[in-house]
């Protein structure tokens, strides 16, 4: 009997390492190939043979004999994706000299082929080898693995397209996988375990919507948590302005904190803080450069790669210009950027140039270029419909947006997708009849920091 060897080559570059922290969600999901066929060349050029029980490698140095074979996965609810198993059921190989034969798995930017239409001559362009593998001496009903990477370029559509092809030409040596028609699928076997980063602190705002306390009903809370335990850690009042301070989300930048005031009374929409101190340094009023109106602000944000701040927001006069704006500390004047409706969070993947906004009125997360400042996607939030989402933050590979009303903390993946956990903040609100304001963190152990 002959017997199977596996060999998993090196990939052309290596897995995203994994992030530093604990595995609190672990998971391992199979995903089966929706569409397989092999094609083949020469006067075959046209011929289509998805229909067939097999889709086939073989490279000889004959005319009309090379065959090279494409798959094509769904992975639209796998957004959060650490590694990946390719496996496939080996139906026959051809016996021929050498007995070997070396594959390289190709991954297409097509991915908009069909089954039944897919032919040599429209086939897709071999673009990435993203590893290789050899069968030697292999016998047939034999399944084989081959290790992927955890990311893949091309994610057309919510889909991915392999390509199957022998790396030598000139061997007469074939492979034939069982396809899709047979009961001996391929599939991709997806972990989506998540491995968090425990630098974090999460911070929560809590608003004294109630006016209990005799602090006044627009002051507010800062709420610190270790994350992702999410055991609090220290909680500060804010009630700057004659108690018009309602301890909206803020940002730290430096040694600063920049903390935005969402309410439309008292004299300043924007405070300062020495974050490590928790003292207030500062407290200005931003206007619009627009009309010098003073702008009523949602929500706050840095940019990762300068200083500048990028704030949420609308002229409060008239209700006009909402959208985003870059603000530069210590103006006291900001510049408007895009244009949109309500933002009540903001918050960005770093070193990319994308954004994510959270509407509190249209329950929905918004993804913006900010090289072009357009939109390039817009996600339904779960449980849309009489619920108002406020705060936005982007943690490893999740964002935590706010849910006001249901006074908890949502940890999804970064297309609104895959609710992670959900954090209920009900209990630690000071009175009944308040409510969360803002989310926002910070990237180190401040434990040790806070007094």
């Amino acid at each position: 009997m002959k017997k199977v060897f596996l060999i998993l080559l090196f990939l052309t570059y290596p897995l995203a390492p994994l992030l530093e922290g604990e595995n609190l969600w672990a998971g391992t999901t199979t995903v089966y190939v929706t569409a397989d066929s092999y094609v083949r060349d020469g006067t075959y050029g046209d011929t289509n043979y998805g229909t067939e029980t097999t889709f086939n490698v073989k490279k000889p140095g004959t005319a009309n004999n090379l065959r090279r074979s494409f798959l094509k996965f769904k992975l639209a609810d796998y957004e959060l994706i650490n590694n990946v198993q390719l496996f496939l059921y080996v139906d026959f190989v051809q016996d021929a000299t050498p007995d070997s034969l070396w594959i390289d798995v190709y991954e297409c930017s097509d991915t908009t082929w069909t089954e039944t239409g897919i032919t040599w001559n429209n086939q897709p362009s071999l673009t990435d080898s993203i590893t290789s593998f050899k069968i030697v001496n292999v016998d047939t009903a034999t399944w084989v693995e081959i290790n992927l990477r955890s990311q893949f370029h091309y994610k057309n559509n919510d889909y991915i397209t392999l390509a199957l092809d022998a790396k030598t030409s000139g061997i007469e040596q074939a492979v034939g996988f069982s396809s899709k028609e047979t009961a001996y699928d391929a599939y991709l076997k997806v972990d989506t375990t998540i491995y968090l980063n425990t630098n974090f602190k999460l911070c929560v705002e809590e608003r004294n919507y109630s006016g209990s306390g005799g602090i006044g009903q627009n002051a507010g809370w800062t709420h610190y948590f270790d994350y992702p335990q999410m055991d609090t850690v220290k909680t500060f009042l804010h009630d700057e302005d004659s108690g018009n301070n309602d301890s909206g989300e803020s940002v730290i930048n430096g040694h600063l904190q920049f903390m935005i005031n969402c309410i439309n009374a008292g004299t300043y929409n924007l405070f300062v803080y020495e974050y490590r101190k928790n003292v207030m340094i500062d407290s200005l009023q931003i206007d619009c450069d627009q009309n010098d109106q003073r702008l009523r602000l949602l929500a706050i944000n840095r940019l990762t790669k300068n200083d500048t701040l990028l704030i949420a927001g609308f002229d409060e006069t008239s209700v006009a210009y909402r959208g985003i704006y870059e603000y530069t500390y210590p103006d006291t004047v900001a510049y408007f950027k895009y244009a949109s409706k309500y933002y009540n969070g903001i918050g960005f993947v770093p070193g990319t140039d994308t954004l994510y906004c959270v509407s509190e009125t249209l329950d929905s997360l918004e993804v913006i270029d900010m090289g072009t400042w357009t939109r390039v996607g817009i996600y339904l939030l779960p449980d849309a419909g009489g619920n108002h989402f406020r705060g936005c933050t982007i943690i490893d590979t999740l964002i935590a947006i706010g849910n006001e009303t249901e006074e908890a903390v949502y940890f999804l993946g970064l297309r609104g997708k895959q609710t992670q956990r959900i954090f209920h903040f009900g209990n630690y609100l000071h009175y009944n009849g308040n409510f969360q304001y803002g989310v926002w963190h910070i990237k180190e152990r401040i434990k040790s920091r806070i007094n």
